[in-house]
């Protein structure tokens, strides 16, 4: 299977009335089986999963931002004992999602915008133990957020 199959399987299962509204986080085990099934191969998985993933995320979820993300932090840290609430979270999936926006980042991806988002958001918020590692994942899923008016 080459990388376009696979992300248009993404984008297919997305629309999917079985996972519509759904995160990538609480579907991620399904699509798995279903590609390996529909690709009748055992460890397809590996090499097609960001293709798959790209395909998901190129369609706009159909939910608003908070419910989005109130439903990934649910499936990631609603189980940790530590974690704090979803209230606590909320800012970083809001400040990831807005930088995206905003046009010194666009032609960034993750891994070249990082350390200045770490940067911005421990200057925001100063004297926390930790602040960028304990919102970090929380921040990325926000900046990989795909929204219809980008490119």
């Amino acid at each position: 299977m080459n990388d376009n199959t696979a992300y248009r399987f993404g984008q297919d299962m997305h629309a999917s009335d079985k996972y519509r509204n759904r995160s990538w986080d609480e579907v991620e085990t399904d699509l798995k089986n279903a590609w390996e099934q529909h690709t009748a191969g055992a460890g397809a998985w590996e090499t097609s999963r960001a293709a798959v993933r790209q395909g998901w995320d190129s369609v706009a979820p159909d939910i608003d931002a908070d419910s989005y993300y109130r439903t990934h932090w649910n499936a990631r840290y609603a189980n940790e004992a530590d974690n704090g609430g979803y209230d606590e979270h909320a800012p970083a999936y809001l400040f990831g999602d807005e930088a995206r926006r905003l046009e010194k980042y666009r032609s960034h991806d993750w891994e070249t915008a990082e350390p200045q988002l770490r940067s911005d958001w421990e200057a925001q918020h100063p004297g926390k133990i930790s602040p960028w590692e304990r919102f970090k994942d929380a921040v990325m899923h926000g900046w990989n957020r795909v929204h219809p008016d980008m490119d």
